[in-house]
């Protein structure tokens, strides 16, 4: 892969020349402010009377016709969205886009863009359940109004941040990685090819390409509640499925949550609450979430062993690292499971088709009870049972022969573990729940055990369903 694209330096016009510029062209005085920027060189302009207003001085090396499809599209976001994209200031004359010859000869395209007042959402911590839903909801707001776009945007060419190129820039890194974060990245790019095929086959519309947590402004409401009141940077934005979109704004909205999965749930329910997303779109979002992870860590990766080392190109590295590495920790069922459950969904796709299929059949006892009523009996497995030790857990043989001589003791030949039973079997590490959720550890059993001695017999509850327990009272079927 060419690594041109990423090696790219801004513009380093003087603030004089810039400000004669500005005057010239726009009649617009003020003092100048240096922004951080990735391929352009950006300035925040405070008027004497207060005013503000961002200076955009482009790369040499974009495309003039990228940046005249760039200004339109955001000239009409502005009036589409109802100000969440700034809109583009015009010239004296009337143009949005302005060619700057300088004293070498180098013709500097320059912009003017309306400043949109807020904190940078990377500036929010924590944030809100609240406010990443609102998140989602402005994303999938977003979504429509390009999806309405004509799509047909210029070609980006060696355009390494499409998440589309995930899979080159993670397979380009490996050899620049350590061990331990190598692996992680195998992991990444193995999911992202087995998913391809999937998410390349969705239509595409025109993205916005970055909605990164340094391009998402956050403003208080009348109400006084935290909402997202700006989305701004348009450089990316190229055709691609639309779901990217929303796999971008996760990626980056949930670095630095104390759970990323749940943070990345509530933007999906907000994105669902607006537009409905399509099963296989659910299905393959974290997938792309981790693929952007992944894409961003690499490219960072990639830039400081070029010798980069511009702290705006690195700042999201650490948080992503971390991220990423949570995320990795949970099966793809699991999260693409929570991610249907937000969206109002059952968590298994095939949920349905399950329940109509058992609908369809005919069932039997399992277990046949005992004929002697005193046969039958509970067991207390709690925290409190004064028949367990506390590290019933760690040798399943003493605590099967334990309950054996319980059972026989009582007279019983079928033993009952009760539902929601508080166990102290929960507090091995087996239970501990995945690496990263805040919330309270399971200790609760959520099913009913059945111990049985061996005479009593056991069938399977359908004519091709092979009993599931079987042997000593060790046997346990839950339900």
């Amino acid at each position: 892969m060419d690594m041109t694209y990423l090696l790219q330096e801004p513009p380093e016009l003087s603030k004089s020349e810039v400000t004669n510029s500005v005057q010239e062209y726009y009649g617009l005085e003020g003092t100048l402010h240096a922004l951080p920027g990735d391929r352009d060189q950006n300035f925040l302009l405070e008027s004497p009377g207060g005013q503000k207003h961002v200076v955009k001085v482009s790369s040499l090396d974009e495309a003039q016709e990228i940046l005249e499809f760039e200004t339109e599209m955001i000239t009409r976001l502005s009036n589409d969205t109802n100000g969440l994209i700034p809109s583009v200031i015009p010239t004296i004359s009337g143009t949005r886009l302005v060619t700057h010859e300088n004293q070498q000869g180098h013709h500097y395209r320059l912009r003017i863009l309306e400043f949109l007042p807020g904190t940078l959402l990377a500036e929010i911590n924590p944030r809100s359940d609240a406010l990443l839903m609102n998140l989602g909801e402005r994303m999938a707001e977003l979504a429509s109004v390009l999806g309405a776009y004509p799509d047909h945007p210029p070609p980006r060419v060696n355009f390494v941040w499409a998440l589309g190129q995930a899979g080159n820039i993670m397979e380009k890194s490996l050899s620049v990685l350590g061990s331990p974060q190598r692996a992680l990245i195998e992991l990444t790019l193995e999911d992202f090819l087995d998913n391809e095929r999937d998410f390349l086959g969705l239509g595409s519309q025109i993205i916005h390409g970055d909605v990164n947590d340094h391009n998402v402004l956050v403003s208080l409401n009348k109400e006084g509640q935290t909402r997202i009141s700006g989305i701004i940077d348009l450089g990316d934005a190229h055709s691609a499925p639309r779901v990217f979109d929303l796999a971008i704004a996760i990626a980056y909205g949930i670095i630095g949550t104390a759970d990323p999965l749940l943070a990345a749930s509530e933007i999906t329910r907000g994105y669902y609450a607006v537009q409905p997303l399509l099963d296989i779109e659910i299905d393959v979002l974290m997938t792309l979430v981790c693929a952007r992870l992944g894409q961003s860590v690499c490219i960072a990766s990639l830039r400081r062993n070029h010798g980069d080392t511009d702290p705006y190109h690195l700042i999201s590295e650490a948080g992503a690292w971390k991220t990423l590495s949570l995320l990795a920790e949970i099966p793809r069922q699991v999260s693409t499971g929570t991610l249907r459950q937000a969206c109002g969904l059952e968590a298994c796709s095939q949920s349905a088709q399950l329940r109509k299929w058992l609908d369809s059949q005919s069932f039997e006892d399992v277990v046949t009870l005992p004929e002697d009523p005193n046969a039958l009996g509970i067991l207390d497995l709690s925290i409190s049972s004064p028949d367990l030790t506390g590290r019933d857990a760690d040798d399943t043989a003493n605590f099967t022969n334990r309950v054996s001589q319980k059972m026989r003791s009582d007279g019983l030949t079928l033993g009952i573990g009760r539902f929601m039973e508080p166990r102290g079997f929960y507090l091995a590490d087996a239970f501990e729940g995945r690496l990263g959720d805040p919330r309270e550890r399971r200790t609760i059993h959520l099913g009913i055990d059945l111990f049985r001695d061996p005479s009593c017999s056991s069938r399977g509850p359908g004519p091709e369903l092979p009993p599931r327990i079987s042997g000593g009272p060790e046997a346990r079927s839950q339900s």
